[in-house]
């Protein structure tokens, strides 16, 4: 498990990112190359926004894969965070960003 790289994760397996630019990001799971699985434009959205002197560090974001379905589908940090994507039931992804796949809507 390399839960540095996003490039094709599966079963039992974890994704983390430490989010540090404020803004709305998008992202999408991608199915891996001859894995048949439906997959929603607009899987799941972060928010973040720069943390200010008096924001205390809050605890990272889990973040659930089962399949098609990400919950919560939203999400909101603060800069500095921890979002982590634990895979329950999938048989070959990647987790992008949308800037990354083109029309980000």
């Amino acid at each position: 498990m390399n839960s540095l790289d996003s490039r094709v994760i599966g079963f039992g397996d974890c994704y983390s990112k430490k989010m540090s630019d404020v803004g709305n990001v998008k992202y999408q799971l991608i199915a891996a190359a001859g894995i048949d699985m439906p997959i929603e434009e607009d899987t799941f959205k972060i928010k973040v926004r720069k943390r200010s002197a008096s924001d205390k560090m809050a605890q990272g974001v889990v973040v659930q894969i089962s399949g098609n379905k990400v919950t919560p589908a939203k999400v909101e940090l603060l800069t500095g965070q921890t979002v982590f994507w634990a895979v329950e039931k999938a048989p070959g992804i990647s987790i992008t960003d949308r800037r990354l796949v083109g029309n980000t809507g």
